[in-house]
C-alpha cells in the first residue's frame, strides 16, 4: 500500500512544534502521545491518505512527485505478477515508468 501526505502540512507542524520548544512553550498541538520506553513523548499525528488509481492524480501527481505520463494503465490484474517481477515501481492498477 502506498500512503501520501502533503509535505507542507508535515513542514509546517515540523516548524511550529520547534519554535514552540525553542521558546520553551507547551506543545499544545500535540494529538496523541507515545511511550519511547522512558516517557511519554508528545505526538502530532497528521492523517495520511491512501494512494491508489483513483485518486493518484489528486496526491501524488498534484505535488508533482510523479508526472502523469510517466504512468501507464495496466489492463487486467492477472498481469500484475509480472510487471511486479519487471519493475518494484508499482500502485495498484498504474505501473511508474521513472521520470
Amino acid at each position: 500500500m502506498t500512503v501520501y501526505k502533503p509535505i507542507e502540512a508535515i513542514a509546517y507542524a515540523a516548524a511550529s512544534a520547534a519554535a514552540r520548544v525553542g521558546n520553551n512553550e507547551n506543545n499544545s498541538e500535540a494529538n496523541q502521545y507515545l511511550n519511547n520506553g522512558k516517557k511519554r513523548v508528545p505526538l502530532i499525528q497528521l492523517t495520511a491518505m491512501v494512494v491508489n488509481k483513483d485518486n493518484i492524480n489528486m496526491t501524488v501527481v498534484a505535488a508533482g512527485y510523479l508526472k502523469e505520463h510517466n504512468l501507464i494503465p495496466l489492463i487486467p490484474d492477472k498481469v500484475l505478477y509480472i510487471f511486479r517481477k519487471i519493475n518494484p515501481f508499482l500502485v495498484r492498477g498504474w505501473l511508474w515508468q521513472g521520470p
